[in-house]
Formats: C-alpha cells, structure tokens, sequence
C-alpha cells in the first residue's frame, strides 16, 4: 500500500510542478493538485507513522 501511495504522491506533485510552469495553466487546476498533494502527504504519513503503533 505504502508503494501505491508514494507512487501517486509522486506523480500528483510531478503534474503540479509542469502546471506551475505552464503559462497557459488553469488556476483551478493548480489548486486541486496543490490539494491532492497534501491529501496524499497525509496518507503517506499515516502509512508510515501509523504502522510504528
């Protein structure tokens, strides 16, 4: 499971960074990345810390 999530972190922030620098990118978009990567730092967190209890 951890993998999947890191994974899908990875290529979530990816896409971010290529919207950011696009000129022409939708704002909105932008902003749901920017959301779905903190949604998924906070799965990735759980996994980790959540499997030290």
């Amino acid at each position: 499971m951890l993998d999947e999530v890191l994974g899908a972190y990875e290529e979530a922030c990816l896409a971010l960074e290529r919207f950011r620098k696009e000129a022409s990118a939708e704002l909105t978009l932008v902003d749901e990345y920017e959301e779905l990567c903190v949604e998924l730092e906070g799965d990735v967190m759980r996994e980790v810390f959540g499997a030290r209890r």
